[in-house]
């Protein structure tokens, strides 16, 4: 990311999480966003399946995630959807 998206992601975590917010200082919280890398997903790929799991979060920038379960029998049930400006 650069610095710009840095400060940006800075102020996005202040204004969404500020009950949190208010317990780190400008530095750990530009910090945290150094860890932060950009990755983008075309339709059809997935964010995690059970195959592969994925611990990390995810802030959408622009678009949309269907969340959903694969029962025991390879049944699919849509449990949400998210989208812009959201985390999953």
């Amino acid at each position: 990311m650069d610095d710009k998206s840095l400060r940006n992601f800075g102020t996005l975590i202040k204004q969404l999480a500020e009950p949190i917010t208010d317990n780190f200082s400008d530095d750990e919280i530009a910090g945290f966003a150094l860890q932060l890398k950009k990755v983008e997903y075309k339709t059809g790929e997935y964010f995690s399946t059970p195959e592969v799991p994925n611990s990390s979060i995810a802030y959408i920038a622009k678009g949309l995630f269907r969340l959903y379960r694969i029962s025991k029998d390879g049944n699919e049930a849509t449990h949400d959807f998210t989208g812009d400006g959201m985390f999953m």
